[in-house]
């Protein structure tokens, strides 16, 4: 019941954002708007609200950090690795390596985890999907750079995200126990960014369209949705990792790729249409592998 009861829902609100892209209810620029709010308003205050209402000691294990970052690393090794063999053009090897280390923690990887776990997860779900994003702004950007020759600066591009700083001020206020005025207010708000996000990727799987690359997508499909899990599970075992933080983990790294990633492929030049075929084939691939994730945990 846990799978239908988390995977469902969780597709269904991006099928529905995907009729109504069909029927021209989102126009073109209704699926930015939309992405936009979750992005700049709606997952800030969400991850502020969850880290504001929690004991923050249960996020100080150190072996949340390790064995995500662990995993995270072990996989960009074996990835790079999978390209040079394989004699990946440089720009492909950008774009492989790093979509397959950087999933939807926040659009799906959130609401996933509430649906999955229930509310008590949603502080560990925020930090570990901080984690992800600061290594995209950091790490990604970094190899993105080093292959396309792009020498678009990324110092400080960690704190112009609007989800790192949900993670600052509520870790902030929950430690100096700041009050929160008109906290109804923030809790409407944070209650609609998950179904806006969902809402926001349906629309833009329906205006991408699979073609080409099918040996890389492929692999890349394992890569993300099955060999990073397997990684964050093998690491666990070494730390004896266990509990509410390795079950978020464990979907984390689960997730498929995130659009974000389309976003910066074109930035940097960086084989967008290849970006755009691995966003729509693991989305509509992890149908089946979180179904299997979540019946394994």
């Amino acid at each position: 019941m846990i799978i239908l009861d988390s995977v469902v829902p969780l597709f269904g609100v991006m099928l529905i954002g995907w009729i109504l892209r069909r029927m021209k209810i989102i126009g073109r620029g209704g699926v930015k708007t939309l992405s936009d709010y979750a992005y700049y308003v709606g997952f800030p205050i969400l991850v502020f609200v969850s880290l504001y209402n929690v004991d923050l000691t249960v996020l100080l294990d150190h072996k949340l950090y390790l064995v995500n970052f662990i995993s995270i690393f072990l996989i960009a090794g074996v990835a790079h690795a999978v390209t040079r063999v394989l004699k990946f053009g440089e720009k492909l090897k950008a774009a492989f390596v790093v979509c397959a280390l950087f999933g939807n923690t926040a659009y799906m990887g959130l609401p996933l985890n509430r649906l999955a776990l229930g509310e008590d997860v949603m502080p560990l779900a925020s930090v570990i999907a901080a984690i992800y994003i600061i290594l995209t702004f950091t790490f990604g950007l970094f190899i993105f750079r080093h292959y396309s020759g792009v020498k678009t600066g990324t110092k400080l591009w960690v704190l112009r995200v609007p989800l790192i700083w949900g993670v600052i001020l509520g870790a902030l206020f929950s430690c100096a126990r700041l009050p929160l005025p008109f906290s109804s207010f923030f809790e409407m708000i944070a209650s609609s960014a998950s179904p806006v996000a969902l809402i926001s990727i349906g629309a833009f799987l329906h205006d991408t369209k699979l073609g080409g690359h099918f040996r890389e997508v492929t692999i890349l499909s394992l890569f993300k949705l099955i060999f990073l899990p397997m990684a964050v599970l093998l690491i666990s075992q070494v730390f004896n990792f266990g509990g509410l933080a390795f079950k978020s983990s464990l979907l984390q790294a689960a997730m498929p790729v995130a659009i974000a990633m389309f976003i910066l492929a074109r930035q940097f030049d960086v084989e967008s249409d290849f970006v755009a075929n691995t966003i729509v084939a693991t989305t509509l691939s992890s149908i089946a592998t979180l179904s299997v994730v979540l019946s394994f945990m």
